[in-house]
């Protein structure tokens, strides 16, 4: 029996036990759905590292899982892979054990706060999209039992112009770029939307300033950051549209959470940070139900898989 019809077979008995004495093939049977209409990958990304990215990956997950949404968070973020840390959990594999077959992908994830799943990754990887097609295809056949499970897929990416990350861009429904108020963010966040554009033909992003001093200061730098974005495709003559949706205010308070290995949103639900998060949760949801995305999740895990990096 696969996992997907094992997954079926279990949403479908009665379950009395506590969430932490199921399995995570019963965790995860609570969130199956017959015909669950295809989720929505959302790569997160910045063109340099300390912006924020993680952070922002965390609570957005956190926010929607609130909210009713099924959420998994995919950690590609090689260099770091810090997913699991930022929430204050160990994981005991990552998708390397998937790709040398040790381990199921339901010995693989992890369930955090507001029954968000995360799949953890490791820092000894260097570009999936190189990998030989034997194991490409085995993350496949474990990958697409999460089509019937899922409403949302967050992956957090690497940070800079690395394949990977400029892969993983163009094989998500959506793209939002993390940029902090300073000229090295922008440039660096610059370089990646240009990059993603002339090697993958990636041209929509959606821009979120974090770290801003103020609401002026979030609006003047995501005007200023669009500006340069199309003087250089203009220079180019590259099609490229950034979406201004929104920006975090600096707070103390996060910080706080960071030590604390929690989300802010749970932490601090009232504090100006975790109010800017939960304005950009209600963006970002309600764009879901208008979004007209790229192709289904089998799309995308067949995009980053199968094909070869250019």
């Amino acid at each position: 029996m696969d996992q997907a019809s094992t997954l079926r077979k279990l949403s479908q008995q009665d379950q009395n036990k506590t969430l932490a004495q199921m399995t995570n093939q019963e965790r995860l049977k609570s969130f199956w759905r017959e015909d669950n209409p295809s989720p929505k990958v959302y790569a997160i990304t910045s063109g340099k590292g300390g912006v924020g990215k993680t952070f922002f990956v965390v609570n957005l997950a956190y926010e929607m899982a609130r909210r009713g949404q099924r959420v998994l968070i995919i950690d590609t973020d090689f260099g770091q892979a810090n997913i699991d840390v930022m929430l204050g959990m160990s994981a005991k594999y990552t998708i390397e054990q998937i790709m040398t077959g040790e381990k199921k992908l339901t010995d693989v994830l992890i369930q955090g706060p507001e029954g968000m799943f995360i799949l953890p990754s490791t820092s000894g990887l260097t570009n999936l999209t190189d990998l030989p097609p034997e194991k490409k295809m085995l993350i496949l056949s474990e990958l697409e039992i999460l089509e019937d499970c899922f409403d949302i897929v967050l992956i957090d990416t690497g940070a800079g112009i690395h394949d990977n990350v400029l892969y993983f861009c163009s094989a998500a429904h959506e793209v939002i770029l993390i940029v902090m108020p300073q000229l090295t963010s922008l440039k660096d966040a610059a370089s990646l939307v240009l990059n993603a554009n002339v090697k993958y033909k990636e041209s929509k992003f959606n821009l979120v300033i974090n770290m801003a001093d103020s609401i002026e200061e979030g609006k003047h730098f995501s005007r200023k950051f669009i500006r340069f974005i199309d003087t250089v495709s203009l220079k180019k003559d590259i099609n490229v549209l950034v979406k201004p949706i929104g920006y975090i205010l600096r707070d103390k308070q996060v910080e706080h959470s960071i030590i604390q290995q929690k989300p802010i949103m749970s932490l601090y639900p009232t504090a100006v940070a975790s109010k800017c998060i939960t304005l950009l949760t209600d963006k970002i949801l309600q764009s879901k139900k208008i979004m007209q995305p790229k192709g289904s999740m089998q799309f995308f895990l067949r995009k980053f898989l199968t094909e070869g990096a250019a």
